[in-house]
């Protein structure tokens, strides 16, 4: 619901599909806040950043569950600048590093010609 209501708020001119694959039983509330604003801050960087030389856009995001850690992989089809230096982060990569750290996580990032990927792995705090 979360991504569908970011894909309203928007209202881009250009279609943007999104796929969610979610392979989890639950996520208690000392978890599920911080993913959510991470998921929401992915998606708003996506939205306003992502697809400016696009036709179309699409998200797709996988969450699943590995022991007691939730493994969360978010791609796109568009070109987010490489990540700025430390003196220059934005506020939202900023927010993504702390929500990371909320979680105890770590994160992989990389983009290219086919788009832009995050990898995360995070304590599901709840466990």
């Amino acid at each position: 619901h979360l991504i569908s209501e970011l894909l309203h708020t928007y209202s881009l001119q250009k279609e943007v599909k999104s796929n969610v694959s979610v392979d989890i039983n639950e996520i208690g509330l000392k978890s599920i806040v911080p993913v959510g604003l991470l998921l929401n801050e992915l998606v708003s960087n996506s939205l306003e950043h992502g697809f400016e030389n696009k036709a179309k856009g699409e998200i797709n995001i996988h969450v699943k569950e590995e022991t007691n850690d939730i493994i969360l992989k978010y791609s796109d089809n568009g070109a987010w600048k490489a990540k700025p230096a430390l003196e220059n982060k934005s506020f939202g990569l900023e927010l993504i590093d702390l929500l990371t750290e909320q979680l105890e996580g770590s994160k992989e990032f990389s983009n290219n010609e086919k788009g832009t990927f995050y990898s995360f792995k995070l304590k599901n705090l709840d466990h």
